[in-house]
């Protein structure tokens, strides 16, 4: 299992700023992930894949993320 929360802990700021620069974004996300070792590589595979909640103050969506990290020594 993998998961986040982001919480906006500052009010936005600059000249760009049309809204209410006193909203603050907040969202959860929960989903799978699956991690293999390749052994004769040295090499970590994972796919992982987010759904998130609960969002206010912003789009809600999916994180669908691969990541390869290879061990040098």
């Amino acid at each position: 299992m993998a998961g986040y929360c982001h919480w906006q802990v500052t009010d936005d700021s600059g000249s760009d700023v049309t809204w209410n620069k006193n909203d603050h974004d907040e969202v959860y996300g929960i989903g799978p992930e699956v991690v293999y070792f390749v052994q004769p590589w040295k090499l970590f595979i994972s796919l992982r894949h987010i759904w998130e909640f609960e969002a206010k103050n912003r789009p809600e969506g999916h994180i669908t993320t691969l990541t390869f990290t290879k061990i040098l020594f």
